[in-house]
């Protein structure tokens, strides 16, 4: 009998591997490998997500799970983290309409020839990727004329229909609108936050699923928030995981924002699969993902 913890735990999770390829697979047959007919194509709208390898199988699962209950046909753009590969690049072209990556180099030539304090704003994506989200949306509507997205997170999965992201995509409601997170996730406290930014910081924002129009964006804002970051940032020990998600909660705190219904859900209970259009496996939900994917299944 093996009692030494570490060989368990190591089995334990051999074992959900295994459980969540072979749900992979299934999910890939009736999926992934499905051909699906979609309304004409609307490239004044896209999906954006920041990607890496890794998570590839997550994101091919979000995105066909996406054009099954929406039948819409957006501009599908990848934020290369570094790490995909040509493979991985073919593979979502095989399962999307039209696709365009931004790559790491072309992202960071953007930022040395469009932001004041560019060394600023590059130092804080190389400690953290996760700031392209924001940064490269400027590249984004400049380049490629896209006037609304939806930015989302590879680790949401649809199971229904998302009717108010269905509008948004057509252009019938232009609301700007985010999925609630179940406590407040940002560099530090935020009575701190509205005295550092001067902002009535919105509460329990997640950029993880997000309809955003890009033109409430400027620039010149985010000049301003990475340099008050990072003047504050060894005084009020700032968190340097939660920088791009602070900063679209305070960015975004004076504009017109509305809240995702309840049904858009980040939670912690198991037992909603019922009701909810979608779920954002955030990764303290993340051991519940394979759950998900034995829906989608079903």
């Amino acid at each position: 009998m093996v009692t030494n913890p570490e060989v368990i735990d190591e089995v334990r999770e051999l074992m959900k591997k295994h459980i969540r390829d072979l749900f992979f697979r299934k999910i890939f047959s009736k999926y992934i490998q499905q051909r699906i007919f979609v309304e004409k194509s609307m490239y004044s709208f896209g999906t954006v997500t920041l990607l890496g390898h890794v998570d590839l199988e997550m994101y091919l699962v979000f995105l066909k799970s996406f054009l099954v209950h929406t039948n819409v046909k957006p501009l599908v753009i990848i934020l290369d983290d570094g790490t995909l590969t040509n493979n991985d690049i073919n593979m979502i072209k095989k399962n999307s309409c039209r696709i365009v990556v931004i790559s790491v180099d072309e992202s960071y030539d953007y930022v040395v020839n469009n932001f004041v304090n560019h060394e600023l704003i590059l130092k804080y994506i190389r400690l953290n990727v996760l700031n392209r989200k924001l940064i490269d949306l400027f590249l984004i509507k400049e380049k490629l004329h896209v006037e609304r997205i939806l930015l989302v997170d590879s680790d949401v999965i649809f199971f229904n229909k998302p009717e108010l992201i269905i509008s948004f995509a057509k252009g019938i409601d232009n609301k700007n609108r985010y999925i609630s997170d179940y406590q407040n996730s940002y560099i530090c406290d935020v009575e701190v936050i509205k005295k550092i930014f001067r902002v009535q910081i919105i509460k329990k924002f997640n950029s993880g699923l997000m309809t955003l129009n890009l033109n409430i964006l400027k620039k010149e804002d985010v000049d301003k928030y990475y340099f008050l970051f990072n003047t504050n940032r060894n005084k009020y020990n700032f968190d340097y995981e939660m920088m791009e998600q602070t900063a679209f909660a305070v960015l975004l705190s004076d504009t017109q924002i509305f809240r995702l219904p309840r049904t858009y859900y980040i939670g912690m209970k198991t037992n909603k699969f019922l009701t909810m259009i979608c779920r954002h496996y955030v990764r303290p939900t993340r051991h519940l993902y394979i759950n998900g994917l034995e829906k989608l299944v079903d």
